[in-house]
Protein backbone atom coordinates (compact mmCIF):
# COMPACT_ATOMS: atom_id res chain seq x y z
CA UNK A 1 0.00 0.00 0.00
CA UNK A 2 1.36 3.45 -0.98
CA UNK A 3 2.40 5.66 2.07
CA UNK A 4 2.94 9.65 1.07
CA UNK A 5 5.54 11.74 2.79
CA UNK A 6 3.69 14.96 3.32
CA UNK A 7 5.30 18.56 4.57
CA UNK A 8 2.79 20.93 6.07
CA UNK A 9 4.22 24.26 4.92
CA UNK A 10 1.41 26.44 7.04
CA UNK A 11 1.27 29.95 6.57
CA UNK A 12 0.33 30.63 10.30
CA UNK A 13 -0.18 34.50 12.38
CA UNK A 14 2.93 33.27 14.09
CA UNK A 15 5.36 34.75 15.83
CA UNK A 16 7.39 36.11 12.31
CA UNK A 17 10.96 34.15 12.58
CA UNK A 18 13.13 32.27 9.88
CA UNK A 19 13.77 29.35 11.94
CA UNK A 20 12.59 26.24 10.42
CA UNK A 21 11.95 23.71 12.66
CA UNK A 22 10.35 19.90 12.15
CA UNK A 23 7.00 18.26 11.45
CA UNK A 24 5.32 15.49 11.16
CA UNK A 25 6.08 12.78 8.01
CA UNK A 26 5.03 9.34 6.99
CA UNK A 27 8.18 8.15 5.49
CA UNK A 28 7.54 5.84 2.12
CA UNK A 29 10.15 4.69 -0.76
CA UNK A 30 10.81 7.14 -3.39
CA UNK A 31 8.03 6.45 -5.82
CA UNK A 32 5.92 4.85 -3.54
CA UNK A 33 7.19 1.37 -4.09
CA UNK A 34 9.54 -0.92 -2.27
CA UNK A 35 11.22 -1.66 -4.95
CA UNK A 36 11.96 2.12 -5.27
CA UNK A 37 15.52 2.98 -4.38
CA UNK A 38 17.31 6.11 -4.44
CA UNK A 39 17.91 7.58 -7.88
CA UNK A 40 21.56 7.28 -9.01
CA UNK A 41 20.90 10.66 -10.66
CA UNK A 42 21.67 13.80 -9.55
CA UNK A 43 19.66 15.94 -11.35
CA UNK A 44 16.36 17.51 -9.74
CA UNK A 45 13.46 18.88 -11.52
CA UNK A 46 11.80 21.96 -10.24
CA UNK A 47 8.87 23.60 -12.32
CA UNK A 48 7.17 26.91 -10.97
CA UNK A 49 4.70 27.57 -13.81
CA UNK A 50 4.53 31.43 -12.85
CA UNK A 51 7.47 32.82 -14.88
CA UNK A 52 5.78 36.33 -15.55
CA UNK A 53 6.50 37.04 -12.03
CA UNK A 54 9.25 39.09 -10.84
CA UNK A 55 9.66 36.44 -7.54
CA UNK A 56 10.51 34.18 -10.82
CA UNK A 57 13.70 34.35 -11.60
CA UNK A 58 15.68 34.97 -7.51
CA UNK A 59 13.36 32.02 -6.75
CA UNK A 60 14.69 29.22 -9.23
CA UNK A 61 18.40 30.31 -9.05
CA UNK A 62 18.02 30.16 -4.68
CA UNK A 63 16.40 26.45 -5.05
CA UNK A 64 19.62 25.76 -7.33
CA UNK A 65 21.96 27.08 -5.33
CA UNK A 66 20.57 25.28 -2.45
CA UNK A 67 20.30 22.03 -4.21
CA UNK A 68 23.84 22.66 -5.83
CA UNK A 69 25.14 22.65 -2.02
CA UNK A 70 23.59 18.81 -1.80
CA UNK A 71 25.21 17.58 -4.76
CA UNK A 72 22.46 18.18 -7.08
CA UNK A 73 22.29 20.16 -10.40
CA UNK A 74 18.35 21.66 -11.40
CA UNK A 75 16.61 21.71 -14.07
CA UNK A 76 13.86 24.82 -14.49
CA UNK A 77 10.99 25.23 -16.61
CA UNK A 78 9.00 28.38 -18.15
CA UNK A 79 5.71 27.21 -19.20
CA UNK A 80 4.06 30.33 -17.46
CA UNK A 81 0.62 29.56 -17.26
CA UNK A 82 0.21 26.54 -20.35
CA UNK A 83 -1.16 23.41 -18.65
CA UNK A 84 -0.34 21.83 -21.77
CA UNK A 85 2.91 22.95 -22.12
CA UNK A 86 3.35 21.75 -18.12
CA UNK A 87 2.18 18.55 -18.99
CA UNK A 88 4.63 17.81 -21.48
CA UNK A 89 7.23 19.03 -19.76
CA UNK A 90 7.11 16.73 -16.74
CA UNK A 91 6.43 13.71 -19.12
CA UNK A 92 10.07 14.77 -20.25
CA UNK A 93 11.60 14.96 -16.89
CA UNK A 94 10.31 11.21 -16.43
CA UNK A 95 11.33 10.22 -19.32
CA UNK A 96 14.92 11.47 -18.98
CA UNK A 97 14.57 9.82 -15.38
CA UNK A 98 15.23 12.70 -12.76
CA UNK A 99 15.85 11.76 -9.26
CA UNK A 100 13.18 13.82 -8.46
CA UNK A 101 10.50 16.93 -9.01
CA UNK A 102 8.64 19.28 -7.66
CA UNK A 103 5.69 20.93 -9.42
CA UNK A 104 2.76 23.87 -8.45
CA UNK A 105 0.16 21.87 -10.92
CA UNK A 106 -2.03 24.49 -12.72
CA UNK A 107 -4.32 21.91 -12.57
CA UNK A 108 -4.00 18.85 -10.05
CA UNK A 109 -6.26 16.41 -12.36
CA UNK A 110 -3.84 17.20 -15.39
CA UNK A 111 -1.08 16.41 -13.06
CA UNK A 112 -2.00 13.10 -11.57
CA UNK A 113 -0.97 10.93 -14.40
CA UNK A 114 1.92 12.53 -14.88
CA UNK A 115 2.81 12.40 -11.34
CA UNK A 116 1.61 8.49 -11.01
CA UNK A 117 3.85 7.98 -14.38
CA UNK A 118 7.07 9.47 -12.15
CA UNK A 119 5.96 6.98 -8.88
CA UNK A 120 6.00 3.90 -10.85
CA UNK A 121 9.11 5.11 -12.91
CA UNK A 122 11.05 5.35 -9.66
CA UNK A 123 10.73 9.35 -9.98
CA UNK A 124 10.17 11.25 -6.88
CA UNK A 125 7.64 13.52 -6.92
CA UNK A 126 6.94 16.71 -4.78
CA UNK A 127 3.45 18.38 -4.74
CA UNK A 128 3.63 22.48 -4.62
CA UNK A 129 0.72 24.18 -3.31
CA UNK A 130 -1.80 21.01 -3.21
CA UNK A 131 -2.65 17.44 -1.67
CA UNK A 132 -2.47 15.13 -4.84
CA UNK A 133 -2.92 11.42 -4.78
CA UNK A 134 0.35 10.46 -6.56
CA UNK A 135 3.07 12.11 -4.71
CA UNK A 136 6.03 11.00 -2.22
CA UNK A 137 5.67 14.43 -0.40
CA UNK A 138 3.62 18.01 -0.67
CA UNK A 139 4.05 21.29 0.29
CA UNK A 140 0.91 22.56 1.13
CA UNK A 141 0.19 26.26 1.79
CA UNK A 142 -2.65 27.47 4.04
CA UNK A 143 -3.36 30.29 1.09
CA UNK A 144 -6.79 31.34 2.49
CA UNK A 145 -5.18 32.77 5.19
CA UNK A 146 -2.93 35.08 3.06
CA UNK A 147 -6.35 36.44 1.38
CA UNK A 148 -7.75 36.54 4.94
CA UNK A 149 -5.06 38.77 6.51
CA UNK A 150 -5.04 41.01 3.46
CA UNK A 151 -8.83 41.47 3.45
CA UNK A 152 -8.26 42.08 7.51
CA UNK A 153 -5.71 44.76 6.60
CA UNK A 154 -7.61 46.57 4.43
CA UNK A 155 -10.99 46.57 6.03
CA UNK A 156 -9.20 48.20 9.12
CA UNK A 157 -8.18 50.79 6.79
CA UNK A 158 -10.95 51.65 5.60
CA UNK A 159 -12.56 51.88 8.54
CA UNK A 160 -9.98 54.28 10.00
CA UNK A 161 -9.71 56.54 7.09
CA UNK A 162 -13.49 56.38 6.95
CA UNK A 163 -16.08 58.66 4.51
CA UNK A 164 -17.40 56.26 1.29
CA UNK A 165 -14.88 54.17 -0.46
CA UNK A 166 -14.59 52.26 -3.65
CA UNK A 167 -12.29 48.89 -4.14
CA UNK A 168 -11.63 46.54 -7.05
CA UNK A 169 -10.84 43.04 -5.95
CA UNK A 170 -8.31 41.80 -8.36
CA UNK A 171 -8.29 37.66 -8.60
CA UNK A 172 -7.23 34.75 -10.00
CA UNK A 173 -9.72 31.76 -9.96
CA UNK A 174 -8.34 30.13 -12.59
CA UNK A 175 -5.63 28.07 -10.13
CA UNK A 176 -5.68 26.66 -6.50
CA UNK A 177 -3.97 29.51 -4.93
CA UNK A 178 -5.78 32.23 -6.72
CA UNK A 179 -9.29 30.74 -5.29
CA UNK A 180 -8.46 29.92 -2.30
CA UNK A 181 -6.87 33.62 -1.74
CA UNK A 182 -10.00 34.97 -3.36
CA UNK A 183 -12.55 33.34 -1.32
CA UNK A 184 -10.91 33.93 2.23
CA UNK A 185 -10.04 37.59 1.14
CA UNK A 186 -14.00 38.38 0.08
CA UNK A 187 -14.88 36.72 3.25
CA UNK A 188 -12.69 39.04 5.19
CA UNK A 189 -13.57 42.54 3.07
CA UNK A 190 -15.04 44.78 3.14
CA UNK A 191 -16.90 42.62 6.19
CA UNK A 192 -17.75 45.47 9.05
CA UNK A 193 -16.69 48.01 7.09
CA UNK A 194 -19.63 48.77 5.90
CA UNK A 195 -18.29 52.19 4.16
CA UNK A 196 -16.69 50.32 1.41
CA UNK A 197 -18.38 49.33 -2.04
CA UNK A 198 -16.89 46.44 -4.11
CA UNK A 199 -17.50 47.95 -7.49
CA UNK A 200 -15.95 45.05 -9.40
CA UNK A 201 -14.16 41.92 -8.97
CA UNK A 202 -12.49 40.93 -12.07
CA UNK A 203 -9.55 38.43 -13.13
CA UNK A 204 -5.76 39.57 -13.64
CA UNK A 205 -2.70 37.95 -13.15
CA UNK A 206 0.34 39.59 -14.03
CA UNK A 207 1.93 43.58 -13.96
CA UNK A 208 0.02 44.47 -17.19
CA UNK A 209 -3.23 42.91 -16.65
CA UNK A 210 -2.91 44.18 -13.14
CA UNK A 211 -2.33 48.05 -14.93
CA UNK A 212 -5.07 47.01 -17.47
CA UNK A 213 -8.09 45.91 -15.69
CA UNK A 214 -7.58 48.95 -12.99
CA UNK A 215 -7.23 51.23 -15.54
CA UNK A 216 -10.12 50.44 -17.25
CA UNK A 217 -12.32 50.51 -13.75
CA UNK A 218 -10.84 53.73 -13.21
CA UNK A 219 -12.36 55.40 -16.00
CA UNK A 220 -15.43 54.33 -15.06
CA UNK A 221 -15.10 54.59 -11.29
CA UNK A 222 -12.94 57.75 -11.17
CA UNK A 223 -13.32 58.00 -7.23
CA UNK A 224 -12.18 54.23 -6.87
CA UNK A 225 -9.85 54.16 -3.24
CA UNK A 226 -9.20 50.72 -3.13
CA UNK A 227 -7.58 47.64 -5.41
CA UNK A 228 -6.97 44.26 -3.19
CA UNK A 229 -4.92 41.77 -5.77
CA UNK A 230 -4.19 38.34 -6.12
CA UNK A 231 -0.35 38.62 -5.83
CA UNK A 232 1.77 41.38 -5.68
CA UNK A 233 2.62 41.44 -9.48
CA UNK A 234 -1.00 42.60 -9.87
CA UNK A 235 -1.09 45.02 -7.32
CA UNK A 236 1.71 46.90 -8.22
CA UNK A 237 0.25 46.98 -11.86
CA UNK A 238 -3.28 48.45 -10.51
CA UNK A 239 -0.63 50.86 -8.81
CA UNK A 240 0.54 52.21 -11.99
CA UNK A 241 -2.40 52.54 -13.41
CA UNK A 242 -3.74 54.92 -10.31
CA UNK A 243 -0.34 56.69 -10.93
CA UNK A 244 -1.13 57.17 -14.80
CA UNK A 245 -4.89 58.54 -13.85
CA UNK A 246 -2.84 61.59 -12.29
CA UNK A 247 -2.67 60.05 -8.60
CA UNK A 248 -0.06 60.59 -6.16
CA UNK A 249 2.28 58.10 -5.56
CA UNK A 250 2.13 59.08 -1.64
CA UNK A 251 -2.16 59.72 -1.86
CA UNK A 252 -3.26 59.41 1.31
CA UNK A 253 -6.82 58.34 0.07
CA UNK A 254 -5.57 55.46 -1.93
CA UNK A 255 -4.85 51.72 -0.10
CA UNK A 256 -3.59 49.46 -2.40
CA UNK A 257 -2.90 45.87 -1.66
CA UNK A 258 -0.77 42.45 -2.54
CA UNK A 259 0.21 39.29 -1.98
CA UNK A 260 3.65 37.43 -1.90
CA UNK A 261 6.09 39.83 -1.11
CA UNK A 262 8.12 40.49 -3.94
CA UNK A 263 11.12 42.84 -4.27
CA UNK A 264 9.42 45.52 -5.81
CA UNK A 265 6.43 45.45 -3.21
CA UNK A 266 8.77 45.46 -0.42
CA UNK A 267 10.61 48.26 -1.85
CA UNK A 268 7.34 50.65 -1.95
CA UNK A 269 6.49 49.74 1.66
CA UNK A 270 10.02 51.30 2.41
CA UNK A 271 8.36 54.64 1.76
CA UNK A 272 5.07 56.60 2.20
CA UNK A 273 3.42 55.10 -0.90
CA UNK A 274 -0.27 54.32 -1.77
CA UNK A 275 1.07 50.40 -2.15
CA UNK A 276 0.38 49.80 1.33
CA UNK A 277 0.55 45.94 2.45
CA UNK A 278 1.59 42.75 1.35
CA UNK A 279 1.06 39.17 2.35
CA UNK A 280 4.61 37.42 2.80
CA UNK A 281 6.47 34.57 3.56
CA UNK A 282 9.98 34.77 4.54
CA UNK A 283 12.07 33.99 1.10
CA UNK A 284 14.67 32.44 2.04
CA UNK A 285 12.22 30.22 4.38
CA UNK A 286 10.39 29.20 1.07
CA UNK A 287 13.06 28.47 -1.35
CA UNK A 288 14.53 26.40 1.19
CA UNK A 289 11.92 24.20 2.23
CA UNK A 290 11.33 24.19 -1.95
CA UNK A 291 14.82 22.55 -2.06
CA UNK A 292 15.45 20.97 0.38
CA UNK A 293 12.11 19.00 -0.10
CA UNK A 294 12.86 17.83 -3.38
CA UNK A 295 16.51 16.79 -2.57
CA UNK A 296 15.59 14.82 0.19
CA UNK A 297 12.65 12.83 -2.09
CA UNK A 298 15.44 12.28 -4.42
CA UNK A 299 17.64 10.81 -1.79
CA UNK A 300 14.63 8.98 -0.38
CA UNK A 301 14.65 10.52 2.89
CA UNK A 302 11.78 12.18 5.51
CA UNK A 303 11.52 15.90 4.32
CA UNK A 304 11.33 17.68 8.10
CA UNK A 305 10.74 21.46 7.14
CA UNK A 306 8.27 24.02 8.42
CA UNK A 307 6.12 25.67 9.24
CA UNK A 308 6.61 28.61 7.60
CA UNK A 309 5.96 31.68 9.25
CA UNK A 310 3.78 34.49 7.43
CA UNK A 311 2.87 37.84 8.00
CA UNK A 312 1.08 40.94 6.44
CA UNK A 313 4.03 43.44 6.06
CA UNK A 314 3.23 47.53 5.74
CA UNK A 315 4.88 50.76 6.27
CA UNK A 316 4.59 50.20 9.82
CA UNK A 317 6.84 47.50 9.79
CA UNK A 318 10.26 48.52 8.49
CA UNK A 319 12.48 46.67 10.15
CA UNK A 320 10.47 43.22 9.06
CA UNK A 321 10.26 44.77 5.42
CA UNK A 322 14.09 45.60 5.39
CA UNK A 323 14.83 41.63 6.92
CA UNK A 324 12.08 40.29 4.25
CA UNK A 325 13.99 42.23 1.30
CA UNK A 326 17.34 41.62 2.23
CA UNK A 327 16.69 38.28 2.31
CA UNK A 328 16.76 38.41 -1.97
CA UNK A 329 20.22 39.35 -1.86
Amino acid sequence: MQKTKMLFAALSVAALGSTLVGCSGVVSEVGGSGDCAPSESKTIGWDWPLSSLEMYEPFNKKVAAIAEDRGFETVTTTNDGDLQQQVSDLETWVTQGLAAFGTYALEPSSIEPVAKEAMNNCVGFVSYGTQMDNQDASIDFAWDKSGAELGKNAREWATDHGGELKALVLHDRDITAGKERDDALMAEFPGTAENVEVVSHQRAVDTASGESVTSTVLQAHPDLDMVLAYNDDVAIGARQAFINAGFAEDDPDVYIGGQDGSPSALRLLQKDDIFRASSAVLFDDLTSVVANTICDVAEGKEPDYGPLDFVVLTADDQEQVTKFLDAYK
